[in-house]
């Protein structure tokens, strides 16, 4: 299930706007049409918006809407506008700074809605995950409940069936996977890559845990001792990890490294390469910190859209002090990705194309990309708080239809 992008021509304004306004008209729309090309392979959309603002003073969702045209996305019966205002921006913002308040852990700890709903849809189609910060497991023995649970790996089931692994920073050993299907539909390769060599031995324990010798073939947990980044060699890595906070820039109590182990440093790209990995359907990045070199390091892969849904930690710590998460979400959108924050009971928060200032608050949060041709971009528009809020404004066709009245 496929979107494409393109212009929607609409009846513009007519007679009182005059000769001067179809003149400026025709000079936005050249100017837009320079800068779009300029700007889409390297910056994204919102960049054009920025641009053009700051040459002609004006609001490009606005503009767009003045003459009749709005660029859009169409899949699953769904039109979704490419564009926010830019007071629809401010208000989506900050409504969800207020929920990063009043809903402790809103973002830190989503619910990932998003995940359930790619299970539903996807669940007759090969798997294909990378779990990169593996740590304990959880996140691959949430996908592993969904996909496959006639193996009983979930999360919960996991601190059941060995106690003396933690519970997680957000309850995760709570957690249950609620399947639609009794066993594997299609092909679940997923691999695990943890840099901890304490990690590392405790997931090969859980792995002999929940796949004994009459597990199915074409379901596969490859456990990888390795670091991420985006360049290749050797890091050297916290010995004896005790926490989920520990990184390539060391303990989590902030002191230097005396005893740490050497481990195989690697990219995304390289990675894919050396164990020929065709693409992937689902990348969970959870580096403490080095998310945005991770990003970095898959680069080639991202281009070609190799990467159908892609979920990283955002916050103040690591290499997030010299990055940004707006020069992230704009290069990703140049590569047509569209992210959001994710939060709990199902809200998502788009930022792609609708960006404001406050979200860049470096603060722990997780967000969630999708590629435009996905089949889950539209699912993910419709839990967003920008259709909640604006769905005439934004969206069209029959998924776009108010629910009847119960």
């Amino acid at each position: 299930m496929t979107g494409e992008s393109k212009l929607h021509p609409r009846r513009g304004r007519t007679g009182a706007s005059g000769l001067g306004a179809a003149k400026s008209v025709a000079l936005l729309l050249g100017l837009v049409a320079l800068l779009y090309v300029s700007v889409e392979a390297t910056g994204g959309r919102r960049l054009l918006q920025d641009k053009v603002g700051s040459v002609m003073g004006v609001d490009l969702g606005a503009a767009f809407s003045s003459v009749g045209l709005s660029m859009s996305t169409t899949a699953a019966g769904l039109e979704i506008k490419e564009y926010c205002k830019k007071v629809h921006s401010s208000e989506l913002a900050w409504y969800f700074r207020n929920r990063t308040v009043d809903v402790p852990f809103y973002t830190a700890c989503p619910s990932a809605s998003w995940v359930d709903r790619f299970h539903q849809l996807g669940k007759d189609k090969p798997l294909t995950m990378v779990d990169i910060g593996c740590n304990k497991g959880y996140s691959s023995a949430h996908a592993f409940g969904l996909w496959a649970p006639e193996l009983g790996f979930a999360p919960n089931t996991l601190r059941t069936k060995r106690p003396e692994v933690g519970c997680g920073t957000c309850n995760d050993c709570a957690e249950e996977a609620k399947s639609s299907v009794d066993r594997h539909q299609a092909p679940v390769t997923l691999y695990c890559v943890e840099p901890s060599m304490r990690n590392f031995a405790n997931l090969i324990l859980t792995r002999d845990a929940f796949f004994p010798s009459s597990a199915p073939a074409d379901v596969q947990w490859y456990i990888v001792n390795a670091a991420m980044s985006n360049s290749t060699g050797l890091a050297h890595f916290p010995r004896g990890c005790q926490d989920e906070l520990c990184s390539l820039q060391g303990n989590s109590d902030g002191t230097t490294l005396r005893d740490f182990d050497y481990v195989p440093l690697a990219t995304v790209d390289a990675f894919v390469k050396d164990y020929e990995i065709a693409s992937i359907d689902l990348m969970k990045v959870d580096t403490e910190g080095f998310d945005a070199t991770v990003l970095q390091g898959a680069m080639e892969l991202l281009a070609r859209g190799g990467i159908g849904v892609l979920s990283f930690e955002y916050h103040e710590v690591g290499v997030w002090r010299e990055y940004s998460l707006r020069q992230n979400v704009e290069r990703l959108d140049g590569l047509d990705y569209v992210c959001y924050f994710d939060g709990k009971n199902g809200e998502v928060t788009r930022m792609t194309s609708c960006w404001d200032d406050a979200y860049e608050m470096y603060s722990w949060s997780n967000v969630v990309c999708v590629h435009r041709k996905h089949f889950m971009y539209p699912e993910l528009e419709l839990m967003s708080t920008r259709f909640a809020k604006h769905r005439d404004e934004y969206f069209a066709g029959p998924r776009a239809a108010p629910e009847p009245a119960a």
